[in-house]
């Protein structure tokens, strides 16, 4: 009886998510026991495969060309797979945050230079620190209130600082871009696809208030890759 009504409170759930909350721009909270199952489990082995290599590819290069030797935040970090790809050369210093113990502790143990990854609630982690760039990658949907988190962080961006966010098509991905963009300014629009036809758009997002640096290349308008 007991997993019966669990089974109908996550039912009634997902749909008052998807009908009265998704439609807000609102993400999809999830517990860390969940996460930490997945991660476990090897569900989340996908973001090493070749298919999500475009993906990480585009936002390093977004890194690489914005700042030489920048402070990084990855926000929603996992177990470091973008610090992975951008190497300890790339950057001054680097911090990962993510909800999920374990993943935190696959990404600690492979003890990369340069690199710190905290056990925080992205929804209410704060930093005294400066950053360069902060990276929301296929984070944003699963916060409750996606554009205020926005606002939130980039109170931790340094001058010129800049948010790269790229998320995955689906669910309501479309409704918050809209929200973003009533409330940042939006460049360098990339959309990615992989090897599975699945579309992840990557936008370079920041204050309509902030003074852009200059950048010593232009960064690529690639609108679909293999």
């Amino acid at each position: 009886m007991t997993s019966l009504r669990g089974k109908l409170y996550q039912t009634l759930s997902l749909a008052y998510y998807y009908v009265f909350v998704a439609p807000l721009g609102r993400g999809m909270h999830r517990t860390p026991k969940s996460w930490d199952a997945q991660y476990r489990s090897g569900y989340w082995e996908i973001f090493r495969t070749t298919a999500e290599m475009p993906r990480y590819a585009i936002i390093a290069s977004h890194i690489r060309r914005w700042k030489s030797d920048p402070v990084v935040l990855d926000v929603g970090c996992g177990y470091g797979q973008l610090f992975n790809e951008l190497g300890s050369s790339t950057v001054n210093s680097y911090v990962g945050i993510d909800l999920s113990p374990e993943a935190i502790g696959m990404a600690q143990s492979k003890q990369y230079p340069k690199a710190s990854f905290i056990v925080a609630n992205v929804d209410e982690w704060q930093s005294d620190c400066k950053f360069d760039i902060i990276v929301f990658n296929d984070v944003l949907y699963y916060l409750r209130l996606p554009v205020d988190t926005l606002e939130r962080y980039q109170q931790m961006l340094s001058p010129g600082g800049v948010m790269i966010v790229a998320m995955f098509r689906h669910r309501n991905t479309m409704v918050i871009w809209k929200n973003i963009a009533r409330r940042f300014d939006v460049a360098d629009p990339i959309e990615v696809r992989n090897a599975k036809g699945e579309l992840t758009d990557i936008r370079i997002v920041t204050s309509r208030l902030a003074a852009q640096p200059s950048r010593s290349a232009t960064l690529p308008q690639v609108k679909t890759l293999p």
